[in-house]
């Protein structure tokens, strides 16, 4: 009896717990990179369509940065608040001109959307006459590394095998090999930088660069990876139930949204999350059964 009732709290704390974090996102007026965002936010952020901003916030305009694949459309607030009177280039407002721009660095912007950026100290010995200790046997450009150096290393397959826990991916998109140290199972997401982290991370990941449509880094299946044109692609967390359909900014949209919905170079999140919906490939758009792009 007892043994039941500690199973039935476990399982009441546990949907406690996830309705707490659906609920976490009910009066979001956006949801981004799994977090809360208010049309009244002094930032501004990426969206697919002028009405993915303006429909939903009329105190929004949106701004136009770029051309071509590299151009991007900013949801930005009209009118800055009086404590936040300097204007960025991408038309978020803060309250100094010292500030640094969100965009100079993707990493740390104003979301505070990727895991901490900070990698592990690299641990390295000098090669003595190209030749490495038994404690680092792996040689890199006259410098030796450990079997358990968490950055990958550009090395022939034949240097990396000296070490067995240690495994060589070839990417045929870049032409390039690599000697890369495996995630454990508990921390099976792998950063940029070689650091792991666990599927659960709140915050989004930057994945290799090779995950970009050429080696499959979808390990993680409470998380959505977005591709993109090139460079260290996100895995996020999957959008809440009521919205589920991520575009490829990371804003959540709701199944049975009039609106357009921008999933260029993630075509595939479309029909697989909402089967009420099309995928428009003229203009990679994920559109509402019976509606046309116009």
């Amino acid at each position: 009896m007892k043994k039941f009732v500690l199973i039935l709290g476990l399982v009441l704390s546990l949907s406690a717990n996830a309705s707490a974090e659906n609920n976490s996102f009910k009066d979001c007026d956006f949801i981004i990179y799994n977090k809360c965002i208010s049309c009244d936010t002094p930032y501004a952020f990426e969206v697919g369509y002028n009405s993915n901003c303006t429909m939903v916030c009329p105190n929004r305009d949106v701004l136009y940065e770029g051309v071509g694949y590299y151009s991007r459309k900013f949801c930005f607030l009209k009118q800055c608040p009086d404590d936040k009177p300097y204007r960025d280039s991408d038309g978020s407002c803060y309250e100094d001109e010292n500030h640094i721009p969100r965009w100079d660095n993707e990493y740390k912007g104003f979301y505070d959307m990727y895991a901490d950026a900070t990698a592990d100290e690299i641990w390295t010995f000098s090669a003595n006459n190209g030749k490495c200790p038994q404690e680092a046997p792996l040689l890199e450009q006259n410098k030796c590394f450990s079997c358990f150096e968490i950055q990958n290393l550009s090395i022939s397959e034949k240097e990396c095998d000296k070490c067995p826990n240690r495994k060589y991916i070839y990417s045929k998109q870049w032409k390039h090999g690599e000697c890369t140290l495996p995630c454990p199972s508990n921390k099976p997401l792998k950063r940029w930088d070689g650091k792991c982290f666990s599927c659960d991370e709140k915050k989004a990941v930057a994945l290799e660069t090779w995950c970009n449509f050429d080696i499959d880094c979808d390990v993680c299946p409470n998380r959505t990876i977005l591709y993109s044109v090139g460079g260290n692609i996100p895995s996020i967390l999957n959008c809440p139930p009521n919205k589920p359909l991520m575009d490829s900014h990371g804003v959540c949209y709701s199944c049975d949204t009039p609106q357009y919905i921008d999933v260029k170079w993630n075509g595939d999140l479309c029909t697989k999350i909402c089967s009420n919906r099309y995928l428009d490939t003229t203009n990679d758009s994920c559109i509402l059964n019976g509606m046309k792009f116009e």
